[in-house]
């Protein structure tokens, strides 16, 4: 009995509707606050305007369509629905 209570348990947690990698956008805004200070002022402030716009500057970091030092790399750790998340996150 107490093997399959946690046979039960492991599976919910790996077949949720919810992926474990989802984080919110206030959570990756975190990370880039620590790079990018926390009124993300040493940004082109051109780029977050609107949260499409910076998704699409985040994305294409990601797919290396826009050169960057490190952020493609940081960008590629993350879903684009994370991106997303992040974008709307720090414009509104």
């Amino acid at each position: 009995m107490k093997k399959s209570f946690i046979k039960l348990i492991i599976l919910l947690l790996f077949t949720s509707s919810n992926s474990i990698a989802d984080v919110s956008g206030k959570v990756i805004a975190y990370a880039c606050y620590s790079c990018h200070g926390k009124n993300l002022t040493n940004i082109d402030q051109s780029i977050i305007v609107s949260a499409e716009k910076l998704e699409n500057t985040l994305l294409a970091f990601k797919s290396n369509t826009k050169p960057s030092t490190i952020m493609n790399r940081i960008t590629k750790g993350f879903s684009d629905a994370e991106l997303k998340a992040v974008a709307i996150y720090l414009t509104d």
